[in-house]
């Protein structure tokens, strides 16, 4: 008999369940503008950003701007990883930490975790250190580019500059040659202080699948190397502007001369030719291409200027009109501005540093001169308080700061005072002379730092508000140095009055010699008055009645100089007695 044998096996399967902890993010994004999403993406465990809805980070509480997302992941879990400002996928809008101590610079400068033996809460700022969920108040400088392709052999139609701010978006930021022809490209860029930035520059970047980016040698100074990428790398301290390099290369281009910006300025305040609409730079350096470098004239002074990056040596140069359609300047050979070359006489510079050329007379080697003293705010004519001045403005010429509430065609024949206020209510009025200026409009006006060459800003206007179609001003004011601009209506030219009146202080307390009251010489008159005083001697030698009613003053004389001292009848008391004294 065979025997049948059941064997009854019972598996059994053991599964090990490993601790889990719950890992907390919570990131604070004041240091930027936040975009639609926050994520945290990278290191091999948290994915491209936007591949899983699980790693977008979420705002704690509306406009919070702190977002947080929470993972479980086993105990002992570590890993690299990073924030993005927004959804992207290639990592350009990723947090630069580079040059930063929680920037692996070998891990393309992601954060750290280190491994975690319990639920945890991470404290961050997005693009700064801070482990406590602060972040820093974020300074910003201008940081300035220039590449010289002029030694690179293949052929291009742009230039542009990308980075890691950017995730070196080949079209976002164009470069500009500095002048046509000039083969130098540069751009301006706004970066936040004290954070380390890698970049190059890109040829064609705006042609798509035809952009090249300039290849660097591991190793040049100029350069940082992370995991298969040679960048350029620079670290912002500030407002900069970078020398200009060779494409692909951190020197200037060999046998390259440098380059300087050079300030061009023409004054067309006395042109009397056909109206124009532009006013151009043409030269060597720019091919004499016509209207291809428009100036500017901004502050409407008729001076018209722009900046061009030149190459060190000779240039020749002239301004015109619309191109060359409205006019162009003409010089005869040996004028002292210009040379002489294949029969064509020009303007010439030797560009040796940057400069800034004075403003030059349309055709002239020479600045624009004028008959009238007080032509130009730097030039006011001074005036003394309550005293009126017959003044004209007979040829002068417009300065630009045409005031609030003037008509007409602004500042053609405008003229300019200054004077000096103790403090308090002040009135400004011009006065019609009979055949003189018969309309006037004027401004108040304060500087800054006190001087001419300040901000100028204008305090009170006024067109018609004094007798007739004059000016009148009332105004309050504080001691100090001020301005007035006057200009007529359309043009009319002559004789008018001005003052300033003021409630002058008047000096008292001055009874005797060791209380004299201090003047200084050629300050103008002082008010005073000796009501009450008593004699103090001694008296002069010249007196008749002695000393009554003196007061006394002091002053300190100029070496060597000549002082003249005089009393003025102010209506009250026609009648004085002056004596001068030294002190052994």
């Amino acid at each position: 008999m065979k025997r049948l044998l059941t064997l009854s096996i019972l598996m059994m399967s053991l599964t090990v369940v490993a601790q889990q902890v719950d890992i907390t993010f919570e990131l604070n994004m004041s240091s930027v503008t936040t975009a639609d999403a926050v994520w945290i993406a990278g290191g091999g465990n948290f994915e491209n950003p936007g591949d899983n809805p699980a790693y977008q980070m979420t705002e704690t509480s509306p406009g919070s701007d702190v977002y947080t997302v929470t993972v479980t992941r086993d105990v002992g879990f570590s890993s690299y990883y990073t924030f993005t400002n927004g959804t992207c996928g290639d990592y350009s809008c990723k947090e630069n930490l580079a040059g930063l101590p929680c920037g692996d610079p070998g891990n393309f400068n992601d954060r750290f975790l280190p491994p975690v033996s319990s639920d945890t809460t991470i404290l961050a700022c997005f693009g700064q250190c801070s482990t406590d969920g602060t972040c820093d108040a974020v300074e910003t400088s201008d940081v300035t580019f220039r590449v010289d392709m002029n030694d690179y052999a293949g052929s291009f139609s742009t230039v542009s500059i990308g980075g890691t701010w950017n995730g070196f978006n080949p079209t976002e930021f164009p470069m500009t040659e500095t002048s046509p022809g000039s083969g130098v490209y540069e751009i301006t860029l706004g970066f936040t202080d004290g954070l380390t930035y890698e970049y190059k520059f890109i040829e064609d970047g705006g042609v798509a699948g035809e952009e090249y980016y300039e290849t660097l040698a591991v190793g040049l100074p100029c350069t940082m190397t992370s995991g298969p990428f040679t960048n350029r790398v620079f670290t912002v301290n500030g407002d900069e502007v970078m020398e200009t390099v060779c494409f692909e290369s951190c020197e200037s281009c060999e046998n390259t001369l440098p380059f300087y910006d050079v300030l061009f300025r023409v004054d067309m305040s006395q042109y009397t030719g056909p109206a124009f609409s532009s006013v151009d730079l043409n030269g060597s350096f720019n091919g004499f291409c016509g209207g291809c470098a428009p100036m500017s004239d901004d502050d409407g002074d008729d001076i018209y200027e722009l900046t061009v990056a030149i190459q060190e040596g000779t240039v020749e140069y002239l301004f015109t009109l619309d191109g060359f359609a409205t006019g162009q300047e003409e010089f005869q050979e040996g004028d002292p501005c210009t040379s002489t070359i294949d029969i064509f006489t020009n303007r010439t510079l030797d560009v040796t540093s940057d400069v800034d050329l004075e403003p030059v007379c349309w055709n002239s080697c020479d600045v624009c001169e004028t008959t009238v003293p007080n032509d130009f705010a730097c030039d006011a004519t001074e005036l003394t308080l309550n005293d009126t001045l017959t003044s004209d403005n007979t040829g002068s010429t417009g300065e630009g700061l045409t005031a609030t509430c003037w008509g007409g065609d602004g500042t053609e024949n405008d003229i300019w005072f200054v004077f000096d206020a103790p403090g308090g209510d002040i009135e400004v009025e011009t006065i019609e002379l009979d055949g003189g200026l018969a309309d006037t409009q004027i401004a108040l006006l304060s500087s800054d730092d006190g001087t001419c060459t300040g901000t100028l800003t204008e305090i009170a206007c006024s067109e018609d508000e004094g007798e007739g179609f004059m000016s009148l001003i009332t105004a309050t004011v504080d001691a100090g140095t001020y301005w007035i601009h006057v200009d007529s209506w359309d043009d009319q030219e002559g004789e008018f009055d001005i003052v300033v009146r003021a409630e002058e202080e008047v000096i008292t307390g001055n009874n005797a010699v060791c209380d004299a009251a201090e003047l200084t010489v050629d300050a103008g008159p002082a008010s005073t008055d000796n009501s009450g005083a008593t004699g103090d001697g001694p008296q002069g030698s010249c007196w008749d009645d002695g000393a009554q009613n003196d007061i006394w003053f002091t002053f300190v004389a100029p070496a060597g100089g000549a002082v003249e001292v005089e009393t003025f009848d102010t209506g009250d008391n026609g009648n004085t007695q002056v004596a001068v004294h030294s002190s052994s």
